[in-house]
């Protein structure tokens, strides 16, 4: 139990300590490596809401992820201009995600889902992807303007969209929306990035503003025990470099720039020098570092402050740790101190972090031109290398009494058990806080002689002029403390480093004397120290003779070979040091080379053949002597030998024999001297039957399509004679109709049809038409047909034609062509029949394929002036309070009011009685442009929170129904038949059936979808009797989303 209440203990101590420490975790980097600015905020000018942040960008620039997740790629309309056309999106897997739009190129690693599951929420199947990893490049996809929509979402996916800058702002970002509300006090960025994209440049505040500096973490430990939270910061946790004067400098710039007129910069030059570069420091974890780079201008231009920035180098995630709070962005810490002549001096001061964790590092900012598209000024870095020793707190006798009440107050309150654990954490605070485990602060080491003049000296080499055969060497020495910096031939190079007295320099030596003049200097380059000399003389290196490679071809060939042959294999020998052989300067894999032989087999064209074989060292620095090699290949002399080819008589002596056998006997002739005639059927040799000195013949199976027969002969000698041949067209299959469309006029009907045929092609089609009785009517039932031509007089009878059909109902009227459409024009009243039509294909040798059948079709009525009015939304499947719950939304996608006096929409039309079963008469209401009405079953319960609605009665089959909207006029203004099964919806979860668009045909499956694909980023705003949400958008506007 006492070892349990230690813990327990030691627990509330370190909970204090992240209580009064720690604050809320910020993940999002910004996707750039490189500057970027600003294209569009949260806000647009007028106020109205942008749902997004867009950033400029180039086509091509390389995108990076804003924090670790699960990444999937899909697309959104790429030729549009306002979708999101190539995106990346991302699942943080902590509430949060974002997404990356108008991506010209997306990594091959991330999962792509095709543009119909861009809504996919697999996160299983998607791409684990780490911060900063690269995930495509800019680009203008979906839109016309190149840039990067960049969205953060929390909650629902890809729903509930959030401000990523302004959640923490008043609105600084938007000059134009400074009123605008905004969404909270958190951030959701790792620093500052409204900062690092300010659409308006702003002067950073004076220098001789008062700062309080960030205390380290150690010595905010001090401050929790002691109470001391409003100490004055400026006296502990932070560090200086050559900021003295900070306050004049102030001064004199501010003044120099009200007074000093602006220079042409027409033919000016811009250069620098940075003077004290190269310093070290000893910092504590965290310690606020104040430092001033001290420059001078050595070009011909003059500096003006606002136009001349620092910049730090390596990019925006190496810098990210020395970020500190009054930067002017993530890579700009600060600009010019004051105005800075040609030929002058000057500085840069600012402000950075130390890392929290110990070690060393090396900081470097670079002088940029903000005028010039911050462009580098050379030449060099200005850097300092900074050592983070592990933190030894100091604690005055005030603040050791605080600690001690603390921890004694905590004792009694917690008890004696707990009180135990405490005592011992007490002893390991004293350690840590009171002079590192000392009663007593360490006594300061005065003794350190002062001088006023920089010396420096040489410890390696122990001499002035030495002799390497190196490609680089170390020096070092020593300095004394008034050396502030150390010069090599007039120059600050950044090779040269200085800590605790001792110097060292690296190197890079040219062949022959690399001559080096160092000279220390004090803090302001008054005064400087003795020159130091040292010659450094780079000899060439004696290398150690190597074996040449070496290569011969075997005593059975030679310099020059004749052959007949087609290909020749060449042998020889090499020694150890011949790693490769190359023939003709390549590697070739016929060339072999094992244990000192090698073998290479060579294809020969016809003449001469020219080989350079070459043998070289591992590592291609050392070749043998070429060996030349010619081999000559010369044509073979063959005696001419007059055979005649076979003769082919039967079936045809035409090349092309079509037939829809698959059988069929050829036979011919052959001359005398032909003992053998032979065929040759895809590279199949059979024999022929010889009938006589003078006749042949073969039965032969075909196969369906081509045959091609190749026929030959050969002599006693087996001496081949030319070739006769014919191609066998074998077709008993019938074509096949692939497509049957019909497009219905107000009087006319065009049809698009196709078949394909594996055999001769197709050479025709039989088009058809014929006027059922009634709807129910099949066309393909078996009866007895009659057969009339499509202009038959009758067709203008109507009398006559009636008389007809009542004798007989299954009359076709019918036409052949060889086009691929045709259409058909009914006068009226024929326009007024349903009608069916049915299409069938041919071949030239009379194969006929079955008859492909239309759907029932119906003549379109004229409703040109009552406007368009569509079923959008039906929820046959009801809700999941009930299944009776069914709603239908029906919504006006036409530019103007439509009246919906006498409207109805109906459905289960009955044969008997040709009516409907069902009829809803619609509310008498004037239905504004692109505006929706509810239609509610039995009561206005099953949309809970919607009260604008119609109730109706009459249920709605789940296995399918024929829904049709009339006018008042009695028109079919939109149907949907669904009658052999629904084409979307899901009646476990209840997710709607929606219209995907209002141009599309009702009675088109593929023009409906679930509401959950159809709309992957909408809200879900309604809520059934139950209070569940329903999957759908009941009377919302009728705007698809896609």
């Amino acid at each position: 139990m006492e070892g349990k209440f230690k813990i327990m203990g030691i627990s509330i101590i370190i909970s204090l300590f992240i209580f009064n420490l720690v604050s809320a975790e910020n993940f999002l980097t910004l996707p750039f490596y490189n500057q970027t600015t600003l294209l569009q905020g949260w806000f647009y000018n007028d106020g109205s809401i942008h749902k997004g942040i867009d950033y400029r960008c180039t086509i091509g620039d390389p995108l990076y992820a804003a924090a670790d997740g699960l990444a999937m790629h899909s697309t959104q309309k790429l030729d549009s201009t306002y979708a999101y056309g190539n995106f990346v999106f991302i699942n943080h897997e902590n509430g949060f995600a974002t997404l990356y739009a108008h991506l010209s190129k997306v990594n091959d690693a991330i999962k792509i889902y095709p543009e119909k599951q861009r809504g996919n929420t697999e996160y299983a199947e998607w791409t684990r992807i780490k911060r900063g990893d690269y995930i495509g490049d800019c680009g203008n996809t979906g839109t016309i303007v190149q840039h990067l929509h960049f969205e953060a979402t929390k909650g629902l996916y890809g729903m509930d969209k959030i401000d990523s800058y302004d959640l923490y702002k008043v609105g600084k970002f938007y000059p134009y929306n400074e009123s605008a509300e905004k969404m909270g006090t958190s951030s959701l960025w790792e620093f500052d990035p409204p900062k690092y994209l300010e659409q308006i440049e702003t002067d950073p505040e004076p220098e001789n503003t008062p700062t309080t500096p960030e205390r380290s973490f150690w010595q905010r430990i001090i401050d929790f025990f002691t109470g001391d939270d409003n100490e004055d910061a400026s006296t502990v946790g932070t560090s200086e470099v050559g900021n003295e004067n900070e306050e004049n400098s102030s001064a004199n710039a501010q003044s120099e720039e009200e007074n000093k007129p602006e220079q042409p910069t027409v033919s000016a030059s811009y250069s620098l020098s940075f003077i004290n570069s190269g310093k070290v420091m000893e910092v504590a974890p965290g310690e606020v570092i104040n430092l001033q780079a001290q420059v001078k201008n050595t070009g011909t231009a003059d500096w003006q402050r606002k136009n001349i920035s620092a910049n730090v180098v390596g990019g925006l995630v190496p810098n990210a740790v020395y970020h500190h709070n009054s930067w002017l962005t993530a890579l700009r810490p600060t600009l010019l101190d004051k105005d800075l002549p040609a030929g002058s001096s000057g500085s840069f001061s600012f402000k950075i972090n130390a890392p929290e964790n110990p070690g060393e590092y090396i900081f470097q900012i670079q002088a940029v031109r903000v005028d010039n598209n911050f462009s580098n000024i050379p030449t060099g870095f200005w850097k300092v290398k900074i050592i983070v020793k592990s933190p030894t707190i100091v604690a005055t006798e005030e603040q050791e009494s605080r600690i001690q009440e603390k921890i004694q107050d905590l004792s009694e309150r917690i008890g004696e058990e707990v009180g135990e654990a405490i005592e011992e954490i007490q002893k390991i605070v004293e350690k840590i806080f009171y002079y590192g485990g000392k009663r007593t602060p360490p006594e300061e080491d005065n003794n350190e002689e002062e001088t006023s003049v920089p010396e420096i000296s040489l410890l390696v080499p122990n001499t002035t002029i030495l002799y390497t055969t190196s490609t680089s060497y170390n020096l070092s020495g020593n300095y004394n403390t008034s050396t502030y910096n150390i010069l090599v031939n007039d120059l600050t190079d950044n090779n040269i480093f200085m800590i605790s007295g001792t110097w060292t320099y690296n190197i890079n030596l040219e062949v022959g004397t690399n001559t080096l003049y160092f000279v220390g200097w004090n803090e302001d380059l008054s005064v400087s120290s003795t020159e130091l000399l040292v010659d450094i003389i780079r000899e060439e290196e004696i290398v150690e003779e190597v074996f040449l490679p070496e290569i011969t071809l075997d005593s059975s060939d030679s310099a020059t070979i004749y052959t007949t042959s087609t290909s020749y294999n060449l042998n020889g020998r090499y020694n150890t040091s011949t790693y490769y052989i190359l023939v003709n300067s390549t590697t070739t894999e016929d060339l072999f080379m094992n244990s000192g032989v090698w073998n290479y087999n060579v294809n020969l064209d016809m003449g001469t053949n020219t080989l350079h074989v070459v043998g070289w060292n591992e590592d291609f620095s050392t070749s043998s002597a070429e060996l030349l090699v010619e081999i000559i290949r010369e044509e073979e002399i063959i005696e001419e030998i007059n055979l005649l080819a076979p003769i082919i008589l039967n079936p045809t002596t035409s090349s092309v024999f079509y037939t829809t056998s698959s059988a069929i006997t050829i036979s011919g002739e052959k001359t005398s001297d032909i003992q053998s005639v032979f065929l040759d059927k895809d590279g199949e040799i059979i024999t022929t039957t010889i009938l006589t000195t003078t006749t042949w013949e073969i039965n032969l199976n075909l196969v369906e399509g081509e045959n091609d027969l190749i026929f030959y002969g050969t002599d006693n000698q087996n001496n081949l004679s030319p070739t006769s041949s014919i191609l066998v067209m074998s077709d008993s299959v019938a074509p096949v109709v692939s497509l049957l469309e019909v497009e219905m006029g107000t009087s006319t009907a065009s049809l698009n049809y196709l078949a394909n045929d594996t055999g001769v092609g197709v050479s025709g089609y039989d088009v058809q038409f014929l006027f059922p009785p009634d709807p129910s009517f099949d066309p393909g039932a078996d009866c007895e047909e009659t057969i009339l031509p499509s202009d038959d007089p009758m067709l203008l009878d109507t009398d006559q034609l009636n008389a007809q059909l009542e004798q007989n109902a299954c009359t076709w009227f019918t036409t052949t062509t060889d086009q691929t459409n045709i259409t058909f024009e009914f006068v009226p009243p024929l326009n007024e029949y349903w009608i069916f039509f049915r299409i069938r294909s041919f071949d030239s040798l009379g194969n006929y394929s079955e008859w492909q059948y239309s759907e029932l079709q119906e003549f379109i009525m004229e409703t040109a002036t009552e406007g368009r009015v569509i079923i959008n939304e039906i929820a046959w499947m009801g809700t999941l309070a009930s299944a009776n719950d069914e709603w239908i939304e029906i919504c006006n996608v036409d530019e103007f009011d439509i009246s919906l006096e006498n409207w109805q929409l109906v459905w289960d039309y009955n044969i008997d009685t040709e009516q409907y079963d069902t009829v809803i008469n619609l509310e008498p209401t004037l239905l504004p442009s692109w505006e929706c009405t509810l239609l509610e079953r039995t009561d206005q319960t099953t949309v809970s929170d919607y009260n604008y609605s119609q109730i109706y009665t009459g249920a709605l089959g789940n296995d399918g129904e024929h829904l049709v909207l009339l006018s008042g006029l009695g028109n079919i203004m939109d149907e949907v038949d669904a009658s052999v099964g629904w084409f979307a919806g899901d009646n476990e979860t209840k997710d709607s059936m929606q219209r995907i668009g209002p141009t599309g045909v009702g009675n088109d499956a593929n023009n409906w979808g679930n509401f959950s694909l159809v709309n992957q980023f909408a809200f879900v705003t309604k809520h059934d009797a139950d209070s569940n949400e329903i999957i759908g958008s009941p009377g919302n506007e009728a705007v698809p989303s896609y």
